[in-house]
């Protein structure tokens, strides 16, 4: 599957092992065969890149996964959940169209109200996640 690339590249490249859940797995399915008779391959590959990729991006952008981590990635209610193995959870948006994730402001990441891990404040990225220590 092209969940499976995307895994393969973040432990190549920096030594992160990601795990799609199945819940994920199957949500990343059901959009990306919606329209797939129509386009072909690529909505399947959208998909992937809308719920997967993207969420792992924001991750490794914001700071919560470093080199060397390892985190599952879960569809819940609306949002991807990423959870380190240290049990330190990463809610991330998906875009309702499609387009990818965000739609609004970082809402609070470890207690701060728009910054990011490292207490920055949000310069416009249009990217919601929230943190949440265990």
């Amino acid at each position: 599957m092209l969940i499976d690339g995307t895994v393969t590249r973040a432990k190549e490249e920096r030594d992160i092992t990601l795990i799609a859940a199945p819940e994920l797995i199957e949500i990343v399915k059901q959009d990306g065969a919606a329209t797939a008779g129509t386009y072909g391959a690529r909505p399947m590959r959208r998909a992937v890149q809308r719920y997967f990729e993207d969420a792992a991006s924001e991750a490794i952008i914001r700071g919560f996964l470093k080199d060397g981590d390892e985190a599952v990635l879960d569809w819940d209610q609306g949002q991807i959940q990423i959870t380190k193995q240290n049990g330190d959870v990463l809610m991330v948006d998906v875009e309702e169209d499609g387009g990818g994730i965000g739609g609004g402001d970082i809402s609070k990441v470890n207690g701060r109200i728009n910054g990011d891990v490292n207490g920055r404040t949000d310069s416009g990225s249009g990217l919601s996640t929230q943190i949440m220590s265990s």
